[in-house]
């Protein structure tokens, strides 16, 4: 058994109203970007299952690829929901630099951000963000 496990998807979408009533503008995040951040399971900065292995902005969103490195047992747990239950949302964990309000909606347009972390989750904010290749 390989103790790597490759995925790959976008992390997020933009110019899409996501559960937390953010929009992310196109090109938002700051460059360069780093190719290699965490990947956790669900935000829990104590359950890191891996890295990214590039990260790049095209106009549609943030596209992903990464590892999730099968030495822990949540890792383990991770890789076998993605493979077995179809739980594949992905979403980011970032610090909002320019932001906007809307006042025709409750929404929160946001121009630059920092990008922290990428996170595979059950629901992700933006329901367009997800897993789309992996093995």
């Amino acid at each position: 058994m390989s103790d790597q496990f490759h995925i790959s998807g976008y992390a997020t979408v933009f110019e899409h109203y996501d559960l937390n009533n953010d929009v992310i503008k196109p090109h938002a995040f700051e460059n360069p970007i780093p190719s290699t951040l965490p990947l956790l399971w669900e935000h829990a900065s104590n359950q890191p299952v891996g890295y990214t292995t590039s990260i790049e902005q095209d106009e549609y969103g943030l596209y992903i690829s990464a590892l999730i490195i099968l030495t822990t047992k949540t890792a383990r747990e991770v890789k076998n929901l993605i493979c077995d239950s179809n739980i594949r949302g992905l979403s980011i964990g970032f610090i909002p630099i320019s932001t906007k309000s809307d006042p025709r909606t409750p929404c929160r347009i946001i121009h630059k951000a920092k990008l922290l972390e990428i996170s595979i989750v059950t629901i992700p904010s933006n329901y367009l963000a997800h897993i789309t290749y992996f093995g």
